[in-house]
């Protein structure tokens, strides 16, 4: 029954996903140009244990936005003290996660520019229900679905808006 849900999650989103030629939005048609699809870039040895083209992403993000601060939360320790940082690597499985999410006053740690990356967040149907509490948060203006990963931005300037993109 678990993999039957997930086919049809993934059947959702390829019905549903959308390209470049569909965004309205500046912000995310940029993403889309000049992140998403450009595929000149070497795997994120930071990142290996992703997907060969989630870890070339997330090498994409960090140098596109120049990106300083730059965390990978699959390792760090439950009492780890957080800063105010640009770029957090989830993996949505990792139990610190839901710690950093469920409670607000963690949501400051995140700027203007911050990026989160989460990985698996379509894993299971929990993970879903997750995803989407979190998206749902105020301080979170746009999101990107790319069904086994989600990207996650807290403009200031932008409208809030939810994105299902193909990649």
């Amino acid at each position: 029954m678990r993999k039957l849900q997930f086919y049809i999650d993934y059947l959702y989103y390829l019905l549903f996903s959308k390209s470049k030629y569909s965004i309205h939005s500046p912000f995310v048609y940029d993403f889309i140009v000049k992140v998403l699809n450009d595929k000149s870039s070497k795997k994120n040895q930071n990142f290996n244990f992703v997907k060969l083209k989630y870890s070339k992403l997330i090498h994409r993000i960090i140098n596109y936005y120049n990106l300083k601060k730059v965390l990978n939360l699959k390792d760090i320790k439950e009492n780890e003290c957080l800063q105010t940082l640009d770029f957090i690597f989830f993996d949505i499985m990792n139990s610190n996660f839901l710690e950093l999410f469920t409670k607000e006053k963690n949501l400051n740690f995140f700027h203007n520019k911050s990026i989160v990356f989460i990985y698996n967040i379509h894993k299971s149907k929990e993970y879903n229900i997750l995803w989407e509490k979190i998206i749902s948060k105020k301080k979170i203006t746009v999101s990107i679905d790319l069904f086994f990963a989600g990207i996650i931005f807290f403009r200031k300037e932008q409208v809030k808006q939810n994105f299902i993109l193909r990649f």
